[in-house]
C-alpha cells in the first residue's frame, strides 16, 4: 500500500487528504474508492487512530 498527502480544492477552499492506494495486481487501477469525512470535536485521525486504521484495512 502507497499513502501520501494530497490538496484538491473544493468551493474555494483547500482540502488535505491523505491517498491510501493498494498494491496494483496485474496494473489494474481500482474502480471504486471511498472519501472518510472527518465531523465534529475530534481530530483528523480519529479517535485511537481509527480512521488510518480504517483506510488501511479497506
Amino acid at each position: 500500500m502507497s499513502e501520501q498527502g494530497i490538496i484538491f480544492n473544493s468551493n474555494g477552499k483547500q482540502l488535505v487528504a491523505i491517498e491510501h492506494l493498494p498494491e496494483l495486481e496485474h496494473q489494474r487501477q481500482p474502480k471504486k474508492g471511498v472519501i472518510i469525512v472527518v465531523g465534529g470535536p475530534q481530530t483528523r485521525v480519529g479517535s485511537h487512530r481509527l480512521f488510518v486504521y480504517l483506510a488501511r484495512a479497506l
